[in-house]
């Protein structure tokens, strides 16, 4: 009896750490989801772009688009989640060419018609530095009229950006406090040591310095709502939490009008400072 307990327990722990080591070495699939054939462009929902490279501080040449806006008051630098590419983003692209404000989109390295590849958090963190280095060096927009919104994965790219540049505002949607948080909440069985990826959102949240708002919706069944109010009490004022209805990716357009209504209460806040 002793030796088949001995033998039972032996096996399961043999198994976890099986599990365990194809987790930490697959890691990387089950959290980026990048395509790289292009669904449409702005075009097709009658939005006038420019399609443009820039390049990382390490040398990879990056896509993303422009979207300009009459009379614009600020310019959004939008970060987006895990999947996909800015092709995907188009319901979005559409909705913000209502607002008084440039929009600039890219993809992160391997995504879309973006080169390199991702081997940790700081070749996501170079990414958007050199996104907003081409707004601020390339089109020569001021740093206090960017807003850097980051949706999903994408706000943990949007906090660092904010915390490292002086930015008018920063916008979080659907968005964790950190990649280890969000796997104890799914995975409370994985050790937290093993993720190579952090994408702390709080951490950086702490030393932001702009406005902040925080959107969340309680029937979001990828990101937990929890993390939204976590996010919101750790934020710097003035803040704005927008509590949201419908699923991770169609919250924003269910709630269209009370989306887009917050979003300019949030551009008055931010030229107020």
């Amino acid at each position: 009896m002793l030796k088949t307990l001995c033998l039972t327990i032996i096996i399961i722990a043999v198994s976890y750490l099986v599990v365990i080591l194809i987790l930490f070495f697959s890691q990387k699939k089950m959290i980026f989801f990048p395509s790289g054939n292009m669904a449409g462009t702005p075009a097709e929902t009658g939005v006038v772009f420019e399609d443009v490279y820039f390049r990382t501080g390490d040398g990879v040449t990056l896509n993303g688009w422009f979207i300009p806006a009459e009379r614009a008051e600020y310019t959004v630098l939008f970060c987006h989640g895990n999947g996909g590419n800015i092709s995907h983003r188009l319901d979005s692209i559409a909705l913000f060419n209502q607002l008084p404000a440039g929009l600039f989109i890219f993809d992160y390295r391997s995504y879309g018609k973006s080169g390199g590849k991702i081997a940790g958090d700081e070749d996501l963190y170079r990414d958007v530095k050199a996104g907003w280095r081409y707004l601020t060096e390339t089109r020569n927009i001021a740093p206090g009229k960017i807003i850097i919104l980051g949706r999903s994965l994408g706000g943990a790219i949007a906090a660092h950006a904010a915390a490292e540049n002086p930015a008018g505002g920063l916008i979080l949607e659907s968005t964790f406090s950190s990649l280890p948080a969000i796997a104890k909440k799914k995975m409370p069985w994985v050790p937290a040591w093993m993720l190579k990826y952090k994408l702390s959102t709080i951490d950086s949240l702490a030393k932001v310095k702009c406005p902040v708002m925080i959107i969340g919706s309680p029937d979001d069944e990828v990101v937990p709502f929890c993390f939204s109010s976590e996010l919101f009490a750790k934020a710097p004022e003035p803040k704005i939490f927008l509590k949201l209805t419908g699923g991770h990716d169609d919250c924003y357009f269910l709630c269209r009008t009370k989306y887009v209504s917050a979003l300019r209460k949030f551009f008055e806040i931010v030229g107020k400072q």
